[in-house]
């Protein structure tokens, strides 16, 4: 999605505009076209000229254009929800079949991976992805979802470590947040009939929810309460900065623990870059758990990736897609 997310953000505005006149409302900066225009034109005129998506969210946010960013996540998460039909009348608009409610590589690979072991209740799976795909591919393969009354994108079996209750055995840790994490604004009334404390600010103004729960959609929500990570240098966190780092020492420390990695497709960024802190540190631990004999697979069909992941990470290595990964290797979890 990082090289098409531009186009698909701006064909999601372009079908959305209309339901978006509340944004309109109030001017969000002084900036006179936007002022002028409304806040749906300023962020129409954005996607036209500033390319990519990663290129405009870091424009947006060295001009501290905070609630014009916000809009942007939105817009972001808004098209990659799965459509909710017909559990929603009015559901979000559709860019294309990308996000519907289909078996996908997701499917192949947890049926091979765990086709014939309960051992899924040890594993923990870490994803950089914003958007549900792989929840979804949970549900339809390890429960035979969804059940009556499951929206599509809201997997109960799901344990996110955000705080949610009920038993949640799949463990899925997201440390740049979810399209479908939201923070809770109003929250339940005090026994004694006050209103309840519900969110802070930062000392930078950023808003932390004492309350965070995964939706079914954004529909009518705000996007100010959207749980996620700038998709941008750095990924500064929108909102709740301390829960989305507590995830990824979450994360660093099943890393710790681990007797297995995968990993699949991701970029390997350079020593020090600034464009993932937490991306570089947990690949240098599992870079050291090499040294102590855990098998850390590293996924990826590009050559400089590959030749990065042998020698400087000493990580065993699968030059292929991940179709091709899933349907050529034996599940090594098994």
């Amino acid at each position: 999605m990082g090289i098409t997310l531009h186009d698909y953000v701006e064909r999601y505005l372009g079908k959305k505009c209309s339901e978006l006149r509340e944004w309109d409302s109030y001017d969000v900066t002084t900036d006179s076209v936007t002022a002028s225009h409304g806040v749906r034109n300023k962020l129409k005129q954005l996607l036209a000229n500033v390319q990519p998506f990663e290129r405009l969210a870091t424009h947006l946010s060295e001009r501290q254009e905070w609630d014009l960013l916000a809009k942007l996540n939105f817009l972001m998460a808004g098209s990659m929800t799965p459509p909710m039909f017909p559990l929603m009348r009015n559901d979000e608009p559709r860019v294309d079949d990308s996000f519907i409610e289909q078996p996908d590589i997701y499917d192949a690979f947890l049926r091979k991976s765990f086709a014939t072991s309960q051992e899924w209740s040890n594993a923990s799976l870490v994803t950089l992805n914003y958007d549900c795909l792989l929840e979804r591919a949970i549900c339809r393969v390890l429960f035979d979802g969804p059940h009556d009354g499951e929206s599509q994108c809201l997997c109960t079996h799901v344990n996110y470590c955000i705080g949610e209750k009920g038993d949640r055995p799949i463990e899925v840790l997201k440390p740049h947040g979810s399209i479908n994490w939201i923070g809770d604004l109003e929250g339940s009334a005090n026994d004694d009939g006050t209103i309840p404390i519900t969110h802070s600010l930062e000392a930078d103004g950023r808003p932390s929810y004492k309350q965070v729960q995964s939706v079914a959609s954004l529909i009518g929500r705000d996007p100010d309460e959207l749980i996620i990570a700038t998709y941008a240098p750095g990924k500064r966190p929108q909102a709740n900065p301390e829960l989305l780092l507590r995830i990824q020492e979450r994360a660093k420390s099943r890393a710790r623990e681990a007797v297995l990695v995968e990993i699949i497709g991701i970029h390997l960024p350079h020593e020090n870059a600034n464009d993932d802190p937490f991306l570089c540190e947990l690949l240098g631990l599992m870079a050291s758990k090499v040294k102590t004999g855990c098998r850390v697979i590293y996924v990826n069909p590009v050559d400089e990736e590959i030749k990065r992941a042998k020698h400087h990470y000493h990580f065993e290595t699968a030059q292929k897609t991940f179709r091709d990964y899933v349907d050529t290797s034996i599940g090594v979890m098994q």
